[in-house]
């Protein structure tokens, strides 16, 4: 393709893009803090990345007093990567067990 021409299709693309602003400031991710994995047996999974990797408990979540997810990191201090371990009865086969995407925002709650 000629320069010219992709330039023209560059720009007629970009043209007819609206703009996006994103997120406002406090509510914009700055970063991927990591992956939500799903699991069927949540406490031997937990066990696991403890044992092997040297993980350690940040924060765990529970439906009454039964803990149904939990959140993995390298020390704990909330600055660092963190892995959250999610129960569920239907993980699909195979590798990509993948619940979703960690972001680290400022306002999280938000």
């Amino acid at each position: 393709m000629k320069p010219a021409i992709a330039a023209a299709l560059t720009l007629a693309a970009t043209a007819a893009t609206p703009a996006f602003a994103g997120p406002p400031a406090e509510l914009k991710p700055a970063g991927v803090a990591g992956p939500g994995v799903y699991v069927t047996d949540l406490e031997a999974q937990k066990a696991w990345y403890m044992d092997k990797l040297g993980m350690t408990v940040q924060d765990t979540m529970k439906r009454g007093d039964k803990p149904f997810e939990y959140i993995m990191s390298f020390g704990g201090g909330g600055n660092g990567a963190i892995m959250a371990l999610a129960q569920s009865a239907q993980r699909p086969a195979g590798p990509n067990a993948f619940s979703r995407v960690i972001l680290a925002a400022p306002n999280a709650k938000g």
